[in-house]
């Protein structure tokens, strides 16, 4: 079937008024979307441009068009203040009715309270101890008196924070 054959070619002048508010197939909704289209072409055209200033331009940073936020060879902008990576080595499976003990060394800069938070079975984050980090180490113990799926969150006082799974049985 052609463009002809099809409805809206068959349209009289009335009807495209109506429909397309213009008399004729070439009236001025032609005319609106080349202009439409030429200032997307002009839009795109700029950001193509201040896609190539360098990227260490005081005024416009460089925009990367290959949708990684990164460009080839430069390191990845840090947003904020990094925290250190604490990361919590223990047993992945203990006896019920045991003690678990927590220690090691404070971020620096970070001395202060250390909580021990942990969740059971998926259920709420409780505190179950808070530990003093002021000597730049902590040392927090908890008991485990339930069988199930322990998630434990250590959080130092500038909101780093260690996660461990253990399973209570």
């Amino acid at each position: 079937m052609g463009w002809r054959d099809r409805d809206y070619a068959r349209w009289t002048s009335d009807e495209r008024r109506r429909f397309l508010g213009t008399g004729s197939s070439t009236g001025r909704g032609g005319v609106r979307a080349t202009q439409g289209a030429a200032a997307a072409a002009a839009v795109s055209a700029a950001v193509f441009a201040l896609g190539h200033f360098p990227s260490g331009h005081p005024v416009i940073p460089g925009i990367d068009f290959g949708g990684s936020g990164v460009k080839p060879g430069s390191a990845p902008a840090i947003i904020g203040p990094s925290r250190p990576t604490v990361h919590l080595v223990g047993p992945t499976q203990v006896p019920v009715h045991s003690l678990l003990t927590f220690h090691g060394p404070v971020p620096p800069g970070d001395e202060g309270p250390v909580r021990v938070l942990a969740s059971l079975n998926g259920g709420r984050w409780t505190t179950l101890a808070v530990a003093d980090g002021h000597s730049g180490s902590y040392l927090a113990r908890i008991a485990l008196n339930d069988p199930g799926v322990l998630r434990v969150r250590i959080l130092f006082e500038d909101g780093t924070e260690a996660t461990q799974t253990v399973r209570v049985g």
